[in-house]
Order: structure tokens, then sequence, then C-alpha cells
């Protein structure tokens, strides 16, 4: 092919763990067919991808059992499927996913047995499409085409609902707004009164079967008083003031919102104030193919997408430190998160309102998780708008 890439030209993709690469071009170049080359060892993420190229309207075939080692096996597996291809081009042979092994062995021999075939490779890291075979095209660059219903369901899972986009909710931030930031913004201030207002929080809403107690014991000092005077006042319908230590929660929402969920609203109005094309809040999912060996992760506290890429935030308000275990779940919880419904696409971020101990930063960072605690809250800001340009 020469001059420009050939939207409708059928598509040859080698399957890996990762999707995206695979899904990304044939949503933006739209081939007629997508013909998927599976190993035995990529039998899940194969029938993963042929479902999904299905429900968005492609044409599919599977080319199962393909070797994935041994050159002489995989070029022999190449022709067969080149013979059954013969008269149905042009195509375009992505060659980002299978192993190094197949990606040669299919650039050496489909071009020499099929007429018509570009190379592409997509390179997420400069967001592009790479034609190898063709000097004469120019890298493409990438569209934005992933919903955050594609990327979850390219790492299985399933979205069942939202909580941000529920029009009442969607009211509730916007009323809450100036409070939202004012509690971010003074987090490392109002650190002890933080931990005290959840207490409180807690108590009010109770276990599952418990009856709401709105009355609840709280002391406010330092700059907790301001906090007391910002959080009773009367535009948000929160919380009153009963006495010098007691406070009524106006209702069980305003429990949970002063219980924590404030901070997941934080990071959403972040990154919906800096115009992340999709960002949601409360996202509650389930594994797509019930997948009883890892257990489903439930809600994913604040979600983000921008040009094909996935941020996943955890937020805290609780203190770290008072259990370990519990502790090295929310991070190991964190990272399986980046990696199971991330992938090479996503990262995971973890949001919290108070410090992290030093020995918690240092498995964050051996983890490869970005963290931001009450020290460094106002950088979370900055970090969003940069992650928008990279």
């Amino acid at each position: 092919m020469t001059g420009s890439p050939a939207n409708g030209a059928a598509h040859i993709c080698l399957v890996s763990d990762q999707l995206p690469p695979n899904l990304i071009p044939a949503l933006m170049l739209r081939p007629h067919t997508v013909h998927l080359v599976v190993t035995e060892g990529m039998k899940e993420q194969g029938v993963r991808l042929d479902r999904i190229l299905r429900d968005q309207g492609f044409r599919t075939e599977l080319h199962a059992q393909a070797p994935s080692a041994g050159l002489a096996a995989i070029r022999k597996f190449a022709e067969e499927v080149a013979v059954r291809l013969d008269g149905q081009g042009p195509f375009i042979l992505n060659v980002t996913g299978g192993t190094k092994l197949m990606a040669l062995a299919f650039t050496q021999v489909l071009p020499e047995l099929l007429p018509d075939v570009d190379v592409l490779y997509t390179d997420t890291k400069h967001q592009v499409l790479e034609f190898l075979s063709d000097k004469d095209t120019a890298p493409v660059p990438i569209a934005s085409v992933l919903s955050l219903e594609l990327h979850l369901r390219a790492y299985g899972l399933l979205r069942r609902a939202t909580q941000s986009a529920d029009e009442a909710w969607l009211a509730g931030a916007q009323k809450l707004k100036p409070l939202t930031k004012w509690l971010a913004l003074h987090a490392g201030e109002i650190e002890g009164f933080i931990g005290a207002l959840n207490g409180a929080a807690e108590q009010a809403v109770g276990r599952r079967d418990d009856p709401f107690r709105a009355r609840q014991n709280l002391e406010a000092w330092g700059m907790g008083v301001a906090a007391l005077e910002e959080i009773t006042k009367p535009e948000y319908g929160l919380m009153t003031r009963v006495s010098s230590d007691t406070v009524e929660f106006a209702s069980l929402d305003a429990a949970r919102y002063l219980g924590g969920s404030w901070m997941e609203h934080y990071a959403w109005w972040i990154l919906r104030d800096a115009e992340v094309e999709q960002a949601h809040a409360g996202v509650q999912v389930i594994w797509q193919d019930g997948d009883k060996q890892r257990p489903p992760p439930n809600e994913l506290d604040v979600v983000a997408v921008h040009r094909n890429r996935l941020l996943l935030i955890e937020c805290k308000t609780a203190r770290f430190g008072n259990d370990g275990v519990k502790d090295q779940e929310i991070l190991n919880r964190l990272e399986s998160l980046g990696r199971n419904a991330g992938g090479l696409f996503g990262r995971p971020v973890l949001l919290s309102a108070r410090r992290l101990r030093d020995e918690l930063r240092s498995r964050a960072k051996a983890y490869r998780l970005t963290w931001f605690d009450c020290t460094n809250l106002k950088d979370f800001k900055p970090f969003i708008e940069s992650w928008i340009k990279h």
C-alpha cells in the first residue's frame, strides 16, 4: 500500500494479554473483517477481544491454536493462514501483539504469500500508528476511541452502575463543591479533626441493619473549629451543632459524604475542572466471565479516561497505620486494579486525606503506585494536568 493506510482493509491481529493495541486501530480504521490469531495461552483474551469487536459491529474470524514458540512452527501456521485468506485482501497485519517470534514470522510470511499487505505497529508511547512496510505512509496519530466500557471490557470487567451518572448526585456534588475544595485544601491542617469526623460519621451510619443515628459526639480544636464552622453552614445542609461537643447529621448521605466520600468528590472535581474526556465516580463493576479465582473489585472510587488511557483513583480518609494488614490490602487492591483493569494503558493512584507512613510510601513506590496525601494533596491538580498532556 502506498500513500495512506487503507480504511476498510481486513486486519490480521496477533492476540496478546493487552487488547487495546489491537482494538484501537480497528476502531480507527474500521476494517471489514478482523482476523484474530490466537495461541492456546491467549484463548481467554481472544474470546474477549472477539466479543468486543462483534459488539462494535465488526465481522471477526478466529485462527486458533497458533504456536507461540518455534519459528518454523509459527511460519507454517502463518502459511496456513495465508492460504485461507487468499483473495480476501487488502490486509493490515498488526504485529503489536503476540510474541516477538510470532511478529517476526508473520511479517516474513504474509507479505510474501498475500498481495497488498501492510504491517502496522501501535506505538502507544508516542501515540501513533506506524505502518512499517510503507515508507510513504506517515505515522497516524492515535484517535481517542476507547470509552470506559471498552477499557474495562478489554480486561474482563463490566460496569454495572455509576454514581456520578445520577442527576441527584451531580446536583449534590455541585452544591458541595466549595466545601469539597475547602476540605482538600486544608487537609494537612485538620488531619486530626478528619479522624474525629470519620468516627462520628461511622457511628451515625452504623452497620448494614443498624438504624441511622444522626446525633453524635464531635469535638473540634485548633483549625478543626474553622472546619466545623464550614461544614455546618446552612447552605450545605449537612450538619448542625447541638452543643459544644454534639452534632447532628442531616441525613445518611450527609454522614457518608462527611465520613469520606468528600475525597471522591474532590478527585472527580479535579478531573472535571481539568476537562478530562471522561470522569466517573463510584463505578460498580463485576468480572465479565464470573472469574471465581479473583475477587471482584466491586467499586472503583474515581476513574478517568483520556486519550485512550485510564486513571484508577482510590480515595481514603481513614488513618493508615492502625492496621498493617488492612493497609497492605489497600495497596494490593490498587496494584491489582492497575494490572487487571488498566494494563499498559492504566495508572493507579492513591489519594489520602491523612499522612501516609514512610513505610507505606516506600511500599507504594515499590508497587509503582502514584500517591498523594495531606502533605502533597495540592500536587494532585498539576499531576492531572500533566497526565492529560502526555
